[in-house]
């Protein structure tokens, strides 16, 4: 959709419809992170009908930094009959903050060498991967971001956006923190990933 009317882009912004990617804002010693998965099939096929999506988070909180850590499960329920019409060819992006440091893409067993830049002020790491048809794989990917002071008391705010047109799929979402420290999380999730999710995450010393 293009649209030469700055009202209707507007009314379309508002409703949260163009597709935007909604940067979040934070207070004093609270750090607001972002993360993005963008898959696009290079198969110029209908492979992604038979796709099956399990994603799992974890943040962890240190003494100088947020180590972070994707997992995606993979699952090709396209009958291997259909030939190359069932194989998932992707290349992937994740969207992070562009102080991000990546420490490991790897897929299955296999370690990548993704693209890694700077665009619209974030950082983008791609990578591509196949899919057989009845074939399983985990994508995991590994980074982490130097942040703030957490001997006193801070936040932190997570803004995870859903790429539109994919299904609501499963997702877990887990906070870590030094000892010492108690996290309040709102909300956690382990739930169906089904929209965009900001989760805040605040403590006391």
């Amino acid at each position: 959709v293009f649209l030469h009317n700055d009202l209707t882009k507007e009314a379309l912004a508002d409703l949260g419809w163009d597709g935007a990617f909604n940067y979040p804002n934070c207070g004093d010693n609270c750090f607001a992170d972002f993360l993005g998965v963008v898959e696009a099939n290079l198969g110029v096929n209908k492979s992604n009908y038979y796709l099956e999506r399990k994603y799992s988070l974890s943040i962890n909180f240190q003494e100088n930094n947020i180590k972070k850590n994707l997992s995606i499960a993979y699952k090709n329920n396209a009958n291997a009959a259909i030939g190359k019409s069932g194989i998932y060819q992707v290349y992937t992006r994740l969207m992070v903050p562009p102080d991000s440091v990546l420490e490991s893409v790897k897929v299955g067993d296999s370690f990548l060498s993704p693209d890694v830049g700077t665009v619209a002020g974030r950082q983008e790491i791609g990578f591509y991967f196949e899919l057989l048809p009845g074939q399983s794989k985990v994508v995991n990917a590994s980074w982490q971001t130097t942040v703030f002071d957490l001997s006193r008391q801070g936040g932190y705010l997570m803004y995870i956006r859903k790429q539109a047109g994919t299904n609501a799929e499963p997702i877990s979402i887990t906070f870590n923190a030094p000892e010492g420290i108690a996290l309040r999380i709102e909300p956690g999730y382990n739930t169906l990933f089904s929209g965009d999710i900001y989760s805040k995450v605040s403590w006391k010393k």
